[in-house]
């Protein structure tokens, strides 16, 4: 079976108070290099930059715990190595699908970090991040040490922003592969009864997860098989 392997953050960048750069807000600002993490602390952008990357290292600069915040959404997924990415505009109409809810905002989501809160909500040092609370599925330890939601938690919070075939090859991938989360851990292939029973755990009137319950039933399975209708 083909290994997915986890997507390499390292080595993470320096995280540095404004000080410590010898140059004034604006300055930064004006500065392409220069990536603002949150109020008061910057990193240069390193070759190796990846959208992914901000949500790393604004959970490392502000979790309490592994399991505090967890990457949720979109970044998650990526992480995770699962193929999300924009659709170009004629693909929904030529396989006679409907535009997901907020396809015109899938570029600003996907530049901006989506942590999931558990215990209590975090003050609003987090700046631009989006934050939403965890329906409680079990986060994995991801790249760089950092915490996700479990991925069909995270599909369901990126729904909104996928179209349904991008939804049905994250099924697919979920079905079909071994994904290591980090150095030291690999997912063995979901089957169908793990995913309808993650699901089964997820606010059941939620669109997102009526959505992914029906396509699931279009994904292909481990052995490259259709399920039966």
């Amino acid at each position: 079976m083909k290994a997915a392997r986890v997507l390499s953050l390292d080595p993470l960048p320096d995280v540095l108070p404004t000080v410590d750069w010898g140059m004034r807000v604006p300055q930064l600002n004006a500065d392409p290099n220069m990536v603002r993490l949150t109020r008061g602390y910057w990193f240069r952008k390193p070759e190796h930059y990846e959208p992914a990357m901000l949500a790393v290292l604004l959970q490392r600069h502000f979790r309490q715990g592994l399991r505090s915040l967890p990457i949720t959404g979109l970044h998650a997924l990526r992480l995770y190595k699962l193929p999300v990415d924009s659709t170009q505009h004629w693909v929904n109409p030529t396989l006679g699908h409907e535009p997901p809810p907020r396809a015109r905002t899938f570029a600003s989501a996907m530049d901006t970090p989506h942590l999931a809160w558990r215990d209590r909500r975090p003050k609003s040092e987090l700046g631009g991040a989006t934050l939403t609370k965890t329906y409680g599925l079990n986060p994995y330890l991801g790249p760089s040490e950092s915490a996700l939601t479990h991925p069909v938690e995270a599909l369901s919070v990126a729904a909104p922003y996928l179209s349904s075939w991008r939804i049905i090859a994250c099924l697919d991938y979920l079905l079909a592969h071994r994904i290591q989360v980090s150095t030291k851990i690999w997912l063995k292939p979901f089957d169908r009864e793990e995913i309808t029973r993650a699901l089964s755990l997820l606010p059941p009137r939620s669109r997102s997860v009526c959505r992914i319950a029906r396509l699931l039933n279009h994904a292909v399975n481990v052995r490259g098989l259709r399920p039966k209708h």
